[in-house]
């Protein structure tokens, strides 16, 4: 407690300080080398580098602009999080997904997490 104001740590006297461990919310799970090899071939598809977004998905937060940015040969896209699946927004989404523009474009996994 050296490291607090006066006002602080007048407002802490004769309390006890208690730790309170943050953690994360995703569980921490333990893969095998082969179980690693294979979820990344199943995720990464022949893909060099995977760009997450985690959060909820939405126009503020401008995620459609990961299409512009990703390079389709190399980049596999994932949206990890909400999206109002009868919304403009999701359709404009899908519709940048299953652009063509003469190549293949980035692969786009919706996942939700509640």
């Amino acid at each position: 407690m050296k490291q607090i104001t006066p006002y602080v740590a007048l407002a802490l006297w004769k309390k006890k300080p208690v730790f309170i461990r943050s953690a994360s919310t995703i569980p921490r799970i333990d893969l095998s080398e082969q179980e690693k090899h294979v979820l990344r071939m199943h995720t990464y598809k022949n893909k060099l580098r995977l760009i997450v977004f985690f959060g909820f998905a939405s126009p503020e937060k401008g995620v459609e602009l990961l299409f512009d940015i990703a390079d389709p040969v190399s980049d596999h896209i994932v949206i990890a999080g909400e999206i109002d699946k009868g919304g403009d927004y999701y359709r404009d989404i899908m519709r940048r997904a299953s652009l063509n523009h003469g190549r293949e474009r980035p692969a786009l996994r919706l996942s939700s997490i509640y």
